[in-house]
């Protein structure tokens, strides 16, 4: 990830944004899927439920 004037990037250039309330489910859904199943792969997230991704290093 790369942080241009303070926003977060990811490799592809894609801007990290934080989930709205719709996403969060999504994500949850996918968590709970990466539990159950041993071959599961994440799809390409532009997302993030910690805000805390958001925040350039210090």
């Amino acid at each position: 990830m790369r942080f241009r004037d303070g926003q977060a990037f990811l490799p592809d250039g894609a801007p990290l944004t934080s989930a709205d309330d719709e996403q969060r489910r999504e994500f949850y859904r996918l968590r709970r899927r990466e539990n159950q199943e041993t071959d599961f792969t994440y799809p390409m997230l532009t997302y993030t439920v910690s805000e805390s991704d958001l925040m350039p290093p210090v």
